[in-house]
């Protein structure tokens, strides 16, 4: 591909999806300001279509939240002199950096900085269905969702009027695996990032609220 024929291509996809997409980069988290490069980099896949990486990525934003939301909860969003940084969130980095995503989940459950509706999507659908099958490439729980056996026809140049119908499970080819795991993050790319951005939204209130003087 020559440096034209990009250009081409990041414009036709700009002028197809930027629009559709461009709130989320309005961005104004205050407690979770680190996470704005993320969100600009997951919002520019989706755009560009780019639908795998973009779920990979909403998989590590929705995680990464969940571990610094309970840090920041831990130590009360409070400000504090440079000095004392290290000692503030030495211990509750520890605690929670090293927690498993099921692990976070509960205890944000636990403390009331996700809802139970949050919690179930999160533990029910997102960590089985696309956490572990992106994160460890394997797409078994998508699979499970969809037909076992494919039909397909085979013809032969030898007997061109000739057509056999077959079988075939395709979530044993690694060929279609892979186009399993496109359809799906195509499919579900944006639903999850907005998700995701939303669920920011609603820790960052929930801690306010909890911490407010």
């Amino acid at each position: 591909m020559s440096k034209q024929e990009y250009s081409k291509f990041i414009e036709e996809r700009a002028e197809k999806n930027f629009e559709k997409q461009s709130k989320y980069f309005d961005f104004d988290s205050t407690l979770f300001a680190e996470i704005r490069p993320l969100i600009y980099q997951i919002n520019n896949s989706l755009i560009l279509e780019s639908h795998v990486p973009a779920l990979t990525a909403t998989n590590y934003l929705v995680e990464r939240l969940l571990k610094i939301a309970l840090i920041y909860n831990e130590v009360k969003i409070e400000s504090v002199e440079l000095e004392k940084l290290n000692s503030l969130y030495d211990l509750p980095n520890k605690k929670y950096i090293k927690l498993n995503f099921e692990k976070s989940i509960e205890k944000c459950r636990n403390l009331g900085l996700i809802n139970d509706s949050e919690r179930n999507f999160l533990d029910t659908k997102i960590r089985p269905l696309i956490r572990n099958s992106y994160s460890h490439g394997d797409p078994t729980k998508i699979t499970n969702t969809l037909p076992k056996k494919t039909k397909a026809y085979v013809g032969s140049f030898s007997e061109p009027g000739k057509i056999d119908e077959i079988d075939f499970e395709k979530h044993f080819i690694p060929t279609f695996q892979s186009q399993i795991f496109n359809e799906f993050a195509e499919q579900n790319s944006k639903t999850y990032f907005d998700f995701a951005y939303n669920l920011i939204s609603n820790i960052e209130d929930r801690i306010n609220y909890f911490h407010k003087k």
